[in-house]
């Protein structure tokens, strides 16, 4: 920290190559296309077998609340009961 306080030519080539790394890594723009890679990646990816050994609080998916909440105003929310169904079948023909 001392040679820091006393070298301004260090500050500044520290501070330029902690920029130019943050404008590489981390601006939003950058961020944002890594998460789209991500999700991309991962989409194409096959689900994992199910884990019939784990506890319930790592396999409950937690979307009971939106279902009640859809089903109250005569909503069907596809899309999670489609998912339910398809581990439901997967988990009926392990066991």
């Amino acid at each position: 920290m001392r040679r820091l306080a006393e070298d301004g030519r260090l500050r500044n080539e520290l501070s330029r190559a902690g920029h130019a790394y943050w404008a590489a890594h981390h601006t939003m723009e950058v961020m944002a296309n890594d998460y789209r890679r991500i999700i991309r990646d991962a989409a194409a990816r096959p689900l994992p077998a199910p884990a019939v050994d784990l506890p319930p609080h790592f396999t409950n998916d937690y979307t009971e609340p939106a279902r009640a909440i859809a089903r109250q105003f005569g909503l069907s929310v596809d899309i999670l009961e489609a998912e339910q169904a398809e581990r439901a079948g997967k988990a009926g023909r392990a066991g």
